[in-house]
C-alpha cells in the first residue's frame, strides 16, 4: 500500500457496461519513473471506500518505466484505479 505522506497520482477507469477484459498499459519517461503503485476499485457513486485489488495480471517494471495490469470481468458502474508515487 502507498504511504499517505507521499504525493499520489491517479488514473481512474470507469466501466459503464460489462466488460470481459480491461487491460491497461501505462508508460513513464526515463526521467520521471514511478516508485510504487497499487490498484484499487470502488463504485462510481462512491458508496463504498476503495478496496485494494489483487490483479491476475500485473507488470511492475524494475526501473519504474511501465505499469501493466488487467481485470477480468470488469463490472459496470465500477471505477478501477491505478495509484502511483514518483517520489
Amino acid at each position: 500500500m502507498l504511504e499517505s505522506r507521499e504525493p499520489v497520482n491517479r488514473a481512474p477507469f470507469v466501466t459503464r457496461i460489462k466488460t470481459d477484459l480491461l487491460r491497461v498499459w501505462m508508460l513513464f519517461p526515463a526521467h520521471h519513473p514511478y516508485r510504487n503503485y497499487t490498484l484499487v476499485r470502488y463504485p462510481a457513486d462512491r458508496s463504498k471506500p476503495p478496496e485494494v485489488m489483487d490483479s491476475r495480471y500485473a507488470i511492475d517494471h524494475p526501473y519504474g518505466f511501465l505499469i501493466g495490469w488487467s481485470v477480468v470481468n470488469a463490472q459496470p458502474g465500477m471505477v478501477y484505479e491505478c495509484r502511483w508515487t514518483t517520489e
